[in-house]
């Protein structure tokens, strides 16, 4: 149950799930439900898709995940 909207004019993107955040291309600060949070990296697009980092991907959608050997899971939290 998430969905996004992305504003090419202000190059905000918006996610919508469990909170609402707020990202801009090129910033380190998401706004997640009001609170600005300072990711360890700028917002990127590689081939027009974003590059969230996983911990601000969880907190937005109430999942964890766990880094493998050879992958990266993401569960809903129990």
């Amino acid at each position: 149950n998430m969905y996004y909207e992305w504003d090419s004019t202000t190059e905000m993107l918006t996610v919508f799930s469990e909170k609402t955040a707020v990202f801009v291309k090129d910033c380190d600060i998401v706004s997640i439900d009001g609170v600005d949070v300072k990711m360890r990296k700028p917002l990127t697009f590689i081939d027009g898709i974003p590059h969230i980092p996983a911990d601000i991907f969880c907190e937005i959608t109430g999942m964890e995940y766990e880094i493998g050997e050879s992958d990266v899971k993401f569960n809903h939290k129990k």
